[in-house]
């Protein structure tokens, strides 16, 4: 199970097109402090492959991921949902 996974599942119950969410928000959700290179843009757009790659949530729930400010993540609808249950 990753870090990441109540993540996904919040996203995954999301209707809208785009989640504008600070690092406050996703650390409420994950439960966790998010790595300090997650203020970095690359942090974000990086497409890792692994079930503990955190870019596998958001993709997962059909969304990609970018820094829009300090602290600040907007996530937006590219895909519907995979088939994977939210629970």
């Amino acid at each position: 199970m990753s870090v990441f996974d109540p993540l996904r599942r919040f996203l995954c119950l999301q209707r809208s097109e785009q989640l504008d969410m600070s690092f406050d928000d996703i650390e409420r959700i994950i439960g966790h402090a998010l790595p300090a290179n997650a203020n970095s843009s690359l942090w974000w757009s990086l497409l890792g492959e692994g079930d503990d790659d955190p870019s596998v949530a958001w993709r997962k729930a059909g969304y990609k991921a970018h820094l829009s400010a300090p602290k600040t993540v907007v996530f937006r609808r590219v895909a519907a949902a995979s088939a994977d249950d939210p629970d």
